[in-house]
């Protein structure tokens, strides 16, 4: 595990080429290398790394306050009935692992099934397969995974935790680990001495940036499915012509639409029609962020919203060694032309998530 870490930092500071000077947050062991969370082990996807000490405190905001949105996609088994719902269990946290448990953290996995496929065993036998899109509301300890194994009785494919040793080394036959992939993380533009959450626009003439709400960027980052997941998708039979043309399109781009690409907009309602419509429908509901939210203090905000991801402590108050400019870095936002940071990302993550 402290190789795989190793090598994530290294893949960051490299891309940045290795200015340790002009990026020394990327090399600061005490902020995580600029890593504002983690993914689980085995899973790629989109990370997102603050390039200085603010940026990095105030995206771990954004965390706690439900701002960041991810969209998952995972192929498991089984044909999931019905092709839409919401998983509602608690989650309690047992070491490397978790369980459903009523005493548990509440946990809400809205899962969405895209397509079906079936593949054929050595033994003459028949697998299903579905392949799903996963929102999450609150962002547990191995939420999605335990959720689709326990609670729908659909282990992802690869699963090394939560099924059978037997099934997981079949799995591994044809794909070499967990089917989950971060397929797009959404977040608003915090980067800049006057843009900051919770600020208040008339302390000190700082700027949280709703002031004029329609200067309040947006972004929403696409990580392409890595090359080994489409492989694997490639040795499945399609269940009908819809699941047909997803997989010619997923195989060919990593894409779940060829029209998916890295987003940026300005305001709330051109958020809410380019980037929450489209990418996170239902977490968008469950979680809404509406015009002033960003300038709340955070003993103003909903208690009921604020939970934030696995691995993201409460955020300190910024230090005085904080960088005053501080735009915020994506590993994402590489990973949309290529699979490189993706397969950093899987590479580098403990299991926890």
């Amino acid at each position: 595990a402290d190789r795989e870490k190793k090598y994530i930092h290294w893949w960051i500071q490299l891309y940045h080429n290795l200015d340790s000077d002009g990026y020394p947050n990327l090399f600061d062991e005490d902020q995580n290398y600029g890593l504002c969370h983690r993914l689980d082990r085995e899973t790629s996807g989109t990370v997102l790394v603050g390039v200085t000490q603010l940026a990095r405190q105030q995206m771990r905001e954004c965390f706690h306050r439900h701002y960041v949105r991810k969209l998952y996609v995972c192929l498991a088994h089984g044909f999931i009935e019905p092709m839409e719902q919401t998983v509602d269990k608690n989650l309690e946290a047992m070491g490397q692992k978790a369980r459903l448990h009523p005493n548990g953290k509440r946990a809400r996995t809205h899962v969405k099934v895209l397509a079906q496929f079936t593949r054929k065993t050595k033994d003459g036998g028949v697998e299903e397969f579905s392949l799903c899109t996963c929102e999450i509301a609150e962002g547990r300890m191995h939420q999605i995974r335990l959720h689709m194994s326990a609670a729908l009785h659909a282990p992802i494919v690869s699963e090394f935790y939560y099924q059978g040793q037997k099934q997981m080394m079949e799995d591994r036959k044809w794909c070499q680990r967990v089917f989950l992939h971060a397929y797009a993380v959404s977040f608003p533009d915090v980067s800049g001495e006057k843009r900051r959450v919770g600020a208040d626009p008339d302390d000190d003439g700082l700027d949280c940036g709703l002031k004029d709400e329609t200067k309040q960027e947006w972004h929403c980052c696409i990580c392409p499915l890595t090359p080994e997941l489409r492989n694997a998708l490639e040795g499945l039979e399609p269940k009908n012509d819809e699941s047909k043309k997803l997989l010619e399109t997923i195989t060919s781009t990593g894409l779940l639409m060829p029209s998916h690409e890295i987003v940026h907009v300005m305001g709330t309602e051109n958020r809410k029609g380019e980037i929450d419509d489209v990418f996170f429908p239902w977490s968008s509901q469950v979680n809404p962020i509406e015009v002033g939210d960003l300038a709340k203090p955070r003993d103003a905000y909903p208690q009921n919203r604020i939970g934030g991801e696995r691995g993201v402590p409460p955020s300190a108050p910024p230090s005085a060694s904080a960088s005053a400019a501080s735009p915020l870095a994506s590993a994402a936002s590489a990973s949309a032309s290529g699979a490189a940071a993706a397969a950093a990302a899987a590479a580098a993550n403990p299991p926890r998530g």
